[in-house]
């Protein structure tokens, strides 16, 4: 089995924190495979563009570090265990400067969106956006950079030009308190 090689950026997104700092790591297979990682407090801009696939996704995931001290419990909806081919991305996360301060000892995927979810998710203003009548649990990323953009361009209106991109969390998929989401991207 070969081991993923994450080839573009980790972003950590704490909700509490107020500035933004960034090392570079090696991450992967390769010794020379490197991902920059980024301290972001959740919601604000990015300041660069995450590849898209044909769907309007990006080739990223994102993986939530918290303290439970008594058992992982990743049947929190959206959350859903990590992969175990993600190994080598949760390495990182333990390894980050923060994670023994924060007693890190549960990780989980939380879902990128699909399908419907997805396009409500960038394109919907409503607050909360609803798919069937029913609340959205999901992520998505909006880029007004991109020819058509992707997503609602009033989302990201109030970034810098050029670093209109932004993810977008809607209901139970927002870190949960005293939580810290992982944004890997780039994963073979």
């Amino acid at each position: 089995m070969t081991k993923a090689s994450w080839t573009v950026r980790v972003c950590i997104c704490l909700a509490v924190l107020a500035s933004c700092s960034s090392d570079v790591v090696t991450v992967g297979a390769e010794p020379t495979t490197s991902v920059v990682v980024q301290r972001l407090v959740a919601g604000t801009c990015l300041p660069g563009a995450l590849p898209l696939d044909p769907s309007r996704r990006v080739a990223c995931v994102i993986v939530e570090a918290r303290r439970v001290e008594t058992g992982c419990d990743c049947s929190i909806p959206p959350r859903r265990p990590v992969d175990a081919d993600r190994a080598d991305l949760v390495a990182v996360i333990r390894a980050d400067p923060l994670a023994a301060a924060a007693g890190w000892d549960c990780f989980c995927d939380v879902p990128q969106a699909t399908d419907a979810e997805l396009d409500t998710c960038q394109n919907d203003a409503a607050d909360p956006p609803t798919l069937a009548g029913n609340p959205l649990d999901t992520w998505c990323y909006i880029d007004a950079t991109t020819t058509p953009p992707t997503g609602n361009v009033s989302f990201v209106q109030a970034c810098p030009r050029g670093a209109q991109h932004q993810l977008r969390f809607l209901g139970d998929a927002n870190a949960l308190v005293g939580s810290t989401m992982f944004l890997a991207c780039g994963g073979d």
